[in-house]
């Protein structure tokens, strides 16, 4: 895998999507100033946290403890400076457990620092980064339903990996622009858009997923559609 470079168009995504409202930040510190520890010393303290970071199904239990370590510390203590170093970091980054590390350490800073930047680089990214970073992205301190948007307006502009970000709750802020996929007949869009709808379907869904068990042309899509098919009450009307 080779270092990202970042593409002006992909910000065209992002029109119309909402920004989180910037704090104060200290004029004393630079947030595009050079990062403090080289490119090296950053990999080497990201991979030591790799190695301290809890089995993903007790992060609920064990994450607070990860962050108050005081190598999370040293890499979180400088606001705008802090989220520009774990940025750069991200962007050149090829191995996915270690961005994974760095998403969750973002998530503890102000979003208004590094939210849209974050996102240009998500649309660049392959299915394993989008993957790593899902830990880390839902504890944005940004509003589910508004990031729930951005990662569809990723979709939109032609990057679907984003939508495997979607398989919980907030998708329903995103309902109607999933089921517009879904009815594309693409894949990978249309099966990653039914992913997403799992966790937003009703009774009413019910005729939606028989037309495209029934007529979609991709095979993967119609099987997807009839499991869900299966999953709603019996006797629901569409």
């Amino acid at each position: 895998m080779i270092a990202r470079r970042l593409a002006p168009w992909i910000t065209l995504a992002f029109v119309g999507c909402e920004e989180p409202k910037s704090e104060p930040q200290d004029p004393d510190v630079d947030p595009h100033a050079a990062p403090v520890a080289g490119a090296g010393t950053m990999r080497t303290e990201i991979e030591a946290l790799r190695q301290a970071l809890p089995d993903p199904f007790r992060y609920s239990q064990e994450l607070e403890r990860f962050f108050e370590l005081e190598q999370a510390q040293a890499l979180t203590r400088h606001g705008p400076q802090s989220a520009e170093e774990l940025l750069r970091f991200i962007e050149s980054e090829a191995e996915p457990a270690r961005v994974r590390v760095a998403t969750l350490l973002l998530s503890r800073l102000d979003p208004a620092f590094f939210h849209r930047r974050f996102l240009t680089w998500l649309a660049l990214a392959d299915r394993e980064m989008v993957e790593a970073v899902e830990p880390g992205i839902w504890r944005f301190r940004v509003e589910a339903n508004v990031l729930a948007k951005d990662i569809v307006a990723l979709a939109s502009a032609g990057r679907p990996h984003a939508l495997l970000l979607l398989q919980r709750p907030a998708v329903r802020a995103a309902k109607l622009e999933l089921i517009s996929f879904a009815r594309q007949d693409l894949e990978p869009l249309s099966v990653y858009a039914l992913y997403a709808l799992e966790h937003a379907l009703d009774a009413s869904d019910r005729e939606l997923l028989e037309d495209l068990r029934d007529h979609s042309r991709v095979a993967r899509v119609r099987e997807l559609a009839g499991e869900l098919v299966s999953k709603l009450p019996a006797g629901s009307a569409p």
